[in-house]
């Protein structure tokens, strides 16, 4: 978001005069407004990857790694001698996203008392916004609407409850009733297979 990008940079500009790491910004506000400053940003970071990041991110860190070519990598944006170079776009389907994985990740460090000292864990079950508020950039950085099949969401939930041994999940979507009859089968599908989780989200009120 905009209040989080000028602590971002300085931040990225930390790491690199104490460690001289690569740097790599991205999300929603990177997606949307990069191109207007580029040149200020590639002075604290070495990379930008606008749109869905995943994919990008492990071919850039095999590029690094000299595993493949830094043309090769779709969303990247980077500067190659002073000229901006802007890589073709791909777009991921939400269906194809893999499941959250927190495997190595210190995951108490997470706990919180109002969640009796659990984890909140974040899943996406649908990507997009029917609404067009004027004070929401989201609209502009997720044009397509999508939603992920009951079945996924059932058992991807199913697995990182158990996995993880938390029944809290934030549900990070824009908006959980893009649809509501979505909504009330992903509601009755909890009941059905009993589920047991307790969750929150952000949703719109009224018409």
């Amino acid at each position: 978001s905009a209040h989080q990008f000028l602590f971002a940079l300085m931040f990225s500009q930390r790491l690199k005069q104490k460690t001289n790491t690569i740097t790599i910004l991205g999300g929603p506000f990177i997606s949307l407004f990069s191109q207007y400053f580029y040149s200020d940003v590639f002075n604290f970071a070495d990379y930008i990857i606008v749109g869905d990041g995943m994919t990008p991110l492990i071919r850039l860190i095999d590029y690094l790694q000299g595993k493949t070519a830094i043309s090769s990598i779709p969303n990247l944006v980077y500067n190659d001698h002073g000229k901006i170079i802007i890589n073709p776009k791909e777009y991921y389907p939400l269906e194809d996203v893999p499941m959250p994985d927190f495997e190595g990740l210190a995951m108490k460090l997470y706990t919180m008392p109002q969640y009796d000292k659990g984890v909140m864990l974040p899943y996406q079950t649908s990507k997009g916004c029917v609404s067009r508020c004027s004070f929401c950039s989201f609209p502009d950085a997720s044009k397509k609407l999508e939603f992920k099949s009951h079945s996924k969401d059932l058992a991807e939930l199913q697995q990182m409850k158990e996995k993880y041994h938390s029944n809290m999940f934030f549900f990070c979507d824009e908006l959980i009733n893009n649809s509501y009859g979505y909504l009330e089968g992903l509601c009755e599908l909890f009941i059905k297979h009993k589920l047991g989780i307790r969750w929150s989200a952000h949703a719109k009120v009224g018409n």
